[in-house]
C-alpha cells in the first residue's frame, strides 16, 4: 500500500504508487516530470531531476552512453529503451557506502549489533521495507507477484523498444534462478542486451557454474563489475572482497571473452582510491574496458552530491583522462571535497570508526591524506 516507483533510482520527480503501476506503467513514463524531462532534453535544456546522472554522461558518453541512448525523448513516449531490475538483496558484502536495502549482510550486521550511532542521527536503522525485503530474498523472486508484472511489461507493447536490461541486486550471482531468468528474458526478446552488475562476491564453484551456464547467451550479455578501488584498499571499500579471487575471476571474464566493463562509486572515501585503481587497470587486462561512474546520492556525510558543478565536472574529466590514458598527473583530492555541513564531517568520523571496530579493519590502508583530511 506504500510503495512506489520512479523512472530511476537517482531521479528527483515524480514517484507513482504500485497500485497505478500495477494498471499501467505509462503512468510512471508519463508522469508530469518525466514528460517536462523529456521536453528539456530535446530543448537542451539541463534537466534538475536528473541532475546526478547529466553532470556526467551527457558530457561523457564514453563512459555508458548519454541521456538519450538511454531514454526516448518524445514527450509523450510510451516506450521504455531502457529498464533495470533487483532480482535479490542477498549479497555477501558490506561496502562502506551501502545498506540493507541493498545488501542482506547489512542487513544481519544492523540486525544483529544495532544501528550507528551518529553526531545527530542515526545510521543503518532497519525499515519496515528492509524487513519486508529481507523476508523475499529468501524466497525465489519469481514467486513474487512484482516478478509477474514484470513479465507482462516483457510482452508489452511498452517494451518493444527496449534494448537494455540492466540485472542488479544484492548479487546477481547469487540468485539462483538468474541463468533460467535469462534464458527466458532472451527467448522474449532475442536482440536485447542484457548488463549483469556483479561485484563477484560468491564461491569459485558459483562462479564457474556461472560461466558454465552462461555462455549460450554471451553475445547478449555484458559483466559489469562494482569496483572503484584496489587490492587492500578494495577489500576495506566492499568488505568482503578477497582481493586475489577477484581478481582472478575478474581476468577469466576477459580471457572468457566477455565484455567487460567497469561502475565505479565515486564518493568522499572513493575520491582517495580511485587514481590508484585507474592506474591498476592501465596496468591490466582491464586497460581498454570502459569505467561508468556513478555519483553517490546519500547519505550526505559520503556523498559528493554537494561538490560545486564546475569543479565536479572536472574532478569527472580529470578521472576519465586517466582512464584513457591521456592524463599522469595527480588528483588533487582534497580540491574536489564538498563544503560539509552541520555534523556531517563527525557523522562520517564516527561512522568509519564503527565500521572499522565492527569488522575489526586496518584503517592504514586508507591513503594517509584521508584520515589527514577527515582529522582537519
Amino acid at each position: 500500500k506504500t510503495g512506489y516507483a520512479a523512472m530511476c533510482c537517482d531521479h528527483d520527480g515524480d514517484r507513482v504508487p504500485l497500485k497505478d503501476l500495477n494498471q499501467d506503467i505509462v503512468t510512471v513514463i508519463n508522469s508530469p516530470s518525466m514528460v517536462k524531462d523529456r521536453q528539456d532534453m530535446i530543448a537542451g535544456k539541463e534537466i534538475p531531476h536528473c541532475n546526478n546522472c547529466q553532470r556526467h554522461s551527457t558530457e561523457n558518453p564514453s563512459i555508458g552512453g548519454t541521456l538519450y541512448d538511454n531514454y526516448n525523448t518524445d514527450p509523450q513516449s510510451t516506450k521504455l529503451k531502457s529498464m533495470g531490475i533487483m532480482l535479490n538483496t542477498t549479497c555477501l558484502y558490506t561496502c562502506v557506502y551501502c545498506s540493507s536495502h541493498f545488501s542482506s549482510s547489512w542487513y544481519s550486521d544492523a540486525d544483529k549489533n544495532g544501528p550507528y550511532q551518529l553526531a545527530d542521527q542515526q545510521a543503518h536503522t532497519l525499515s519496515m521495507m528492509d524487513k519486508v525485503q529481507n523476508k523475499i530474498s529468501l524466497v525465489d523472486v519469481k514467486q513474487s507477484k512484482y516478478y509477474d508484472k514484470f513479465n507482462e511489461l516483457m510482452t508489452s507493447d511498452v517494451t518493444n523498444e527496449l534494448s537494455t536490461l540492466r540485472i542488479g541486486g544484492g548479487e546477481p550471482l547469487l540468485y539462483e534462478n538468474l541463468i533460467g531468468f535469462i534464458e527466458r528474458t532472451h527467448k522474449q526478446k532475442p536482440k536485447l542486451s542484457m548488463e549483469i552488475y556483479t561485484g563477484l562476491g560468491v564461491s569459485k564453484t558459483i562462479f564457474a557454474k556461472f560461466l558454465n551456464n552462461i555462455e549460450p547467451f554471451k553475445n547478449v550479455i555484458k559483466i559489469v563489475l562494482s569496483q572503484e578501488s584496489a587490492k587492500a584498499q578494495a577489500e576495506f571499500m566492499r568488505y568482503g572482497t578477497n582481493w586475489d579471487k577477484w581478481e582472478t575471476m575478474a581476468t577469466t571474464l576477459v580471457e572468457q571473452g566477455y565484455h567487460v566493463e567497469f561502475n565505479s562509486v565515486l564518493n568522499i572515501l572513493s575520491l582517495f582510491t580511485i587514481e590508484d585503481f585507474l592506474k591498476w587497470k592501465k596496468q591490466s587486462i582491464f586497460k581498454d574496458c570502459i569505467v561508468r561512474l556513478q555519483p553517490l546520492v546519500g547519505p550526505a556525510y559520503m556523498s559528493l552530491k554537494t561538490l560545486d558543478q564546475e569543479l565536479y565536472k572536472e574532478l569527472v574529466h580529470k578521472i576519465l583522462a586517466i582512464s584513457r590514458h591521456e592524463l599522469n598527473d595527480s588528483i588533487d583530492t582534497v580540491k574536489y571535497m564538498p563544503q560539509y555541513k552541520n555534523n556531517e564531517r563527525e557523522n562520517l568520523k564516527m561512522y568509519l570508526d564503527e565500521f572499522i571496530k565492527r569488522r575489526n579493519l586496518e584503517s592504514s590502508v586508507m591513503p594517509e591524506e584521508f584520515w589527514t583530511w577527515l582529522d582537519g
